[in-house]
């Protein structure tokens, strides 16, 4: 698995303490996007990961008056990824704008929008989230589908076994910060 992390937010501790083998992982952090693209494209080519994780940035690099161009090189890259029998997964911010939410829009088959409900917790400790997952733009079918999911963090210790059991586990809304 490739991890190109655009939006420079991945965190290896609490990629661990989900359950992710590092080993198995290499994150790589481009300059700028046109580099992330064109890294994106070497490893698609080269058939050299079964997984390629494109995290785009948010803020300044998001907004690029370049929409079309990099519909096209998401295009491609998807085109890519299909010859190469790799899955292609784009991350993009809460919010995104402009031309690259223009161009994630235009070269992807589903996207799916993700947001917090509430934390599930287990006395006070926090165990989970409950999330709610929305079809915002389906190539496939009719937008505007919904799910809720339910993410429990299992740890692998004899606390697991609570997480079965609904009735100690208690949903509660997560405070908002001004």
């Amino acid at each position: 698995v490739a991890w190109l992390d655009l939006s420079r937010s991945f965190d290896p501790v609490e990629a661990v303490a989900r359950g992710v083998r590092l080993e198995w992982l290499v994150v790589i952090t481009p300059v700028s996007l046109d580099e992330g693209l064109s890294i994106a494209g070497s490893l698609l080519a080269g058939r050299s990961v079964d997984l390629l994780v494109l995290d785009l940035p948010g803020g300044r690099l998001a907004r690029t008056d370049k929409p079309s161009m990099i519909a096209d090189r998401l295009h491609r890259l998807a085109a890519l990824a299909r010859r190469a029998e790799t899955l292609l997964l784009i991350l993009d911010a809460p919010g995104l704008a402009g031309g690259l939410a223009t161009a994630v829009d235009q070269s992807t088959g589903i996207r799916l929008e993700l947001a917090r409900r509430s934390w599930v917790r287990l006395g006070r400790d926090v165990v989970g989230q409950r999330t709610e997952a929305l079809v915002a733009h389906n190539r496939h079918g009719p937008p505007g589908r919904r799910a809720t999911l339910r993410i429990l963090y299992a740890e692998g210790g004899e606390r697991d076994a609570c997480l079965a059991r609904d009735a100690l586990l208690i949903d509660q809304a997560p405070v908002h910060e001004a």
